[in-house]
Parts: structure tokens; C-alpha cells; sequence
């Protein structure tokens, strides 16, 4: 088993027409401050370890950062950090922050079943409320904006007490497209895409996580 690199899995992803939110993987502080320049403020950092699982928990994912120096600051405490702790660093992440709701696209290879598509609120509320449905793949837009209907937190989804609904078109086409990746590349073990932020506009997967057997079925 194998986590795939975060600039691999990216472009996989968006190979399949899955929007990745603007990004850039970088290995030191001179290329973090260009490329964070050239994606604008507020970014996100995050580090890219395949020994750290749960970035929020583990304190390897800064968000909002306004300006060069809060970049700076933060970039020197996680790599003091990631190196007191002899992490196996692959390289920093850099994002564009933006807005929206908070769910969880995944998919993992069942023995019996095969590719099983898992859809739910996300973010730090995947282990809170546990708001998730399961479906096997292949599956259709018509089972997607089903499964999305089966949460609980649907209703946030369409918009609750004057807010906008989010662009279910766009959720639901991600959701078929994570199927079809699922079903096309038996490598792939598992996967989980959360957040994907998905707001009016559109729906953006945040953070990747890919595990493959390089070996295939």
C-alpha cells in the first residue's frame, strides 16, 4: 500500500473533471512565498507526509494565512515541527482558502461489493456526527443527487435560513466522476476527498488522500 503524492493525485483527479482547489507543492520557503504570491491570499499550508492521517488533529494544517510573514511563521513552526518528530517529509502544500460547505467524497475497494462510493458531511464532522452514506459504483447522477439526499445535513446542503443552496449539479458530477475513477483504476484502494468545499459556484476538492496498490488486483 502506497499514498499517492498530493501533485499526482491532483492531476488525476482533475484528468476525471474533478476541480481541484488552485494549489502548489513546494519543498522550501523561497518557492512556498512565490507560488503562494502568484495563487493570492488568504492560503492555507498544509504538509505532505504519508505518516500524518489527520492534518486538523496533528497540527500540520494552518488556515487563513493573510500575508508573507504569517506564511513564513507558520512554514518554520511545521518543518521544526515535522523534523522533531523525523517525519518522512514529501513537501508543503500551498492553497488558495476558500469558502463554502464542508463534505466528504471517498471510495474504497470492497472484496465482495468492489468500488464502494461514500458521500456525507466533511471536514471535522466526518468523526462528530458520522452524517455519511454508502453506495456501489458504477453509479449515475440520478444515484448521486439520491445518495445526496439520504444525509441527514441535507437541508444545509440546499440552503437553510436565507442562504444560497449549493451548486448540487456540480457535487453531484464530482461524485459520479470519483465513481468512475473508483471502477477505471483497480490500483486505487481507497480514497478520500475531504473537505470538498462546495459553495454556489461550485464544488473544489480540498484535501486528497489516495492509497493505491502499485501492484494492481
Amino acid at each position: 500500500m502506497e499514498k499517492m503524492r498530493y501533485s499526482q493525485a491532483k492531476d488525476l483527479l482533475r484528468s476525471y473533471g474533478i476541480n481541484v482547489v488552485k494549489s502548489a507543492e513546494v519543498n522550501n520557503e523561497e518557492e512556498l512565498i512565490e507560488r503562494a504570491c502568484e495563487i493570492g491570499f488568504p492560503v492555507v499550508l498544509e504538509l505532505d507526509s504519508p505518516q500524518v492521517i489527520h492534518k486538523t488533529d496533528e497540527e500540520y494544517i494552518k488556515l487563513g494565512l493573510e500575508s508573507k510573514e504569517e506564511l513564513k511563521k507558520a512554514f518554520n513552526e511545521m518543518k521544526a515541527k515535522a523534523e522533531m518528530e523525523e517525519l518522512d517529509v514529501k513537501g508543503y502544500i500551498v492553497q488558495k482558502m476558500i469558502k463554502g460547505k464542508e463534505v466528504i467524497i471517498g471510495g474504497k475497494r470492497d472484496q465482495q461489493f468492489g468500488p464502494v462510493i461514500l458521500f456525507g458531511l466533511g471536514g471535522i464532522f466526518v468523526q462528530v456526527y458520522k452524517d455519511t452514506t454508502l453506495i456501489v459504483a458504477p453509479i449515475d447522477e440520478k444515484e448521486a443527487r439520491e445518495m445526496m439526499k439520504e444525509i441527514k445535513s441535507y437541508s444545509i446542503l440546499e440552503g437553510v435560513r436565507g442562504e444560497e443552496s449549493v451548486n448540487l449539479d456540480a457535487l453531484a458530477k464530482t461524485i459520479v466522476a470519483v465513481s468512475k475513477l473508483m471502477m477505471e483504476h483497480t490500483e486505487i484502494k481507497e480514497m478520500d476527498l475531504n473537505p470538498v468545499m462546495v459553495n454556489e459556484d461550485d464544488a473544489q476538492a480540498v484535501d486528497l488522500r489516495v492509497i493505491t496498490n502499485m501492484e494492481g488486483d
